[in-house]
């Protein structure tokens, strides 16, 4: 009876766990997956400027005017519309001829400010800024029907003061708003004359005395994808310089 070489057999058997082993190897080895790098990425932005906020006086000539009014001639007035509404303003005018047969009303808005008998002279009124129709005319000469009361005013004026407010708008877009890690804005000045704001998408995120390199931190709440930055001078201030944004955020590759 035929019987196989030992050497032949052990070598069959050794190649057979060897094909077992490999067809087994290929169903438990992992599938290959893509593994995602996640980095962190920076957004520079840039803007010079120049804020401010301040005073500026200007004077409103209303010239010469004879006001009268009386029953038998009629009545006129002076006339003036203060927009727009100013900081403060004064009304100054010269009497230069009048019967003072009636006091002369001065008046905001329809309400009385001023209602006196005035004899020739120089006068000097403060306005109520929060009524900017400005009217003057004398009351009624009344029972003195052979004549009006009469009032000539000449060189009449309103000095208003008025803050003129110049400010910085810029605007940025964030792609990677989900992603965002933190922000901050930072001002380099070259004039710093009091207080400024910055302001976010209408949000006030600073406001204080300015301060060259000052870092102000941006608030993820008020992002959007399109962004507008405001800086805006307080009242009797003035600043100039750069203004920095960075914003970080994180990216898959």
């Amino acid at each position: 009876m035929f019987k196989p070489d030992v050497f032949v057999t052990f070598l069959a058997g050794g190649l057979l766990i060897i094909a077992v082993m490999a067809l087994f190897s290929g169903f438990l080895q992992p599938t290959e997956e893509a593994v995602k790098k996640v980095t962190t990425k920076s957004l520079t932005f840039s803007t010079n400027f120049s804020i401010s906020n301040l005073k500026e006086s200007s004077v409103i000539e209303l010239g010469k005017k004879e006001l009268i009014n009386g029953l038998l001639f009629g009545s006129n007035s002076l006339v003036y519309n203060l927009t727009p509404k100013p900081a403060d303003a004064t009304l100054s005018f010269d009497v230069v001829r009048t019967n003072v047969y009636a006091p002369l009303t001065i008046a905001a808005n329809g309400k009385i400010l001023e209602s006196r008998r005035l004899g020739i002279g120089k006068y000097s009124f403060s306005l109520n800024v929060n009524n900017t129709l400005i009217t003057i005319a004398p009351e009624s000469s009344l029972w003195k029907i052979w004549a009006p009361a009469l009032y000539e005013l000449d060189n009449t004026r309103i000095y208003a003061g008025s803050f003129r407010n110049e400010t910085k708008e810029f605007n940025f877009e964030l792609d990677q708003m989900d992603n965002f890690q933190f922000g901050n804005i930072v001002v380099l000045l070259s004039t710093n004359e009091g207080r400024f704001f910055v302001e976010l998408n209408g949000n006030v995120i600073y406001e204080d005395t300015a301060v060259s390199g000052k870092s102000v931190p941006i608030n993820k709440t008020f992002l959007k994808r399109q962004n507008s930055l405001v800086l805006r001078a307080d009242k009797n201030s003035r600043l100039a310089g750069d203004a920095i944004v960075s914003l970080t955020y994180t990216a898959e590759e």
